[in-house]
């Protein structure tokens, strides 16, 4: 518990419940799974600068103000336009893209030991995307 591979296994459940509320239409379910993700793609940046509040449930509101003048404005925005809530297939290609993100950037702190972890993060995505991005994807839902 506290490791990164802890952090991206339970990120990526948190995924497969995004999968589950997409199944039943409850988009608003979705959005919540989805701005979770981002909110998670930001506590790495706490995390990667050493902060001991990558452990903890979430960023505060003075968190996201030292973000919003830590982080340069082009990454902030890019971010902003990722997360399409203008369809259900939009979220879905926001939420494998935050995911990959996150795993981009969490992925390298995870120890050598850590190679059943690290498998089942790549299986786990691999499942992800193959649900949302694959042939007969959730389209019908929509």
């Amino acid at each position: 518990m506290g490791t990164p591979a802890y952090f991206l296994i339970g990120e990526l459940m948190g995924s497969i419940r995004y999968l589950i509320a997409r199944r039943r239409g409850q988009h608003l379910t979705c959005w919540r799974f989805l701005s979770a993700r981002m909110n998670a793609l930001l506590r790495s940046y706490f995390w990667e600068a050493g902060s001991p509040r990558f452990s903890t449930p979430g960023l505060n509101t003075w968190d996201f103000a030292a973000l919003d003048r830590g982080l340069p404005e082009a990454d902030r925005l890019g971010w902003l336009a990722q997360i399409d809530c203008r369809t259900p297939r939009a979220m879905d290609s926001a939420m494998i893209s935050l995911s990959h993100q996150l795993i981009e950037r969490v992925y390298p702190g995870c120890a050598a030991d850590d190679a059943p972890a690290a498998r089942l993060i790549r299986e786990m995505l691999c499942f992800i995307e193959q649900e949302l991005a694959g042939p007969g994807a959730l389209d019908a839902k929509e």
